[in-house]
């Protein structure tokens, strides 16, 4: 994957359905500032079935893709809410996803190997990370509510 890519997934804005069913707009920021985490767990993951590789599929593939995701999710135990990635300098770029809740890495990222996702996002109280699955690298940074 190219530094382009690599640079868009750290410019992705997530629209987070919280526990309690309201949502809120995530943004990743280069230093980590205090916010409130809305999980008891102490870490969530985002993936997405879109676009394997970043490879752009036609809109019903991705959806039929997303709808078996969420079977897959469900047969794994994980405890999972729905997300939306999106470009911020492009809204019309979304990808629809999942919040992963409290499970590890391991299991996330041979989910998202399955799926043929070059990375997911960690997601914890005092950082956000882009995790490389199908890629190398690894970037930790900040997030914060917009």
């Amino acid at each position: 994957m190219d530094q382009a890519t690599w640079a868009a997934y750290l410019s992705t804005v997530v629209d987070v359905t919280l526990p309690d069913g309201t949502r809120r707009l995530l943004e990743q920021v280069p230093e980590q500032v205090t916010q409130d985490w809305p999980f008891a767990e102490p870490v969530a993951w985002m993936i997405t079935a879109h676009n394997p590789r970043s490879v752009v599929l036609a809109p019903a593939v991705n959806d039929a893709r997303h709808e078996e995701m969420a079977r897959r999710i469900a047969e794994l135990g994980l405890t999972a809410l729905p997300n939306l990635g999106y470009a911020p300098d492009d809204p019309a770029w979304h990808e629809a996803g999942f919040t992963i809740v409290g499970s590890d890495e391991a299991t996330v990222c041979a989910l998202a190997a399955e799926w043929e996702q070059n990375a997911v996002f960690r997601w914890a109280p005092d950082c956000f990370e882009l995790v490389g699955v199908l890629m190398p690298g690894r970037d930790r940074h900040g997030w914060r509510w917009v």
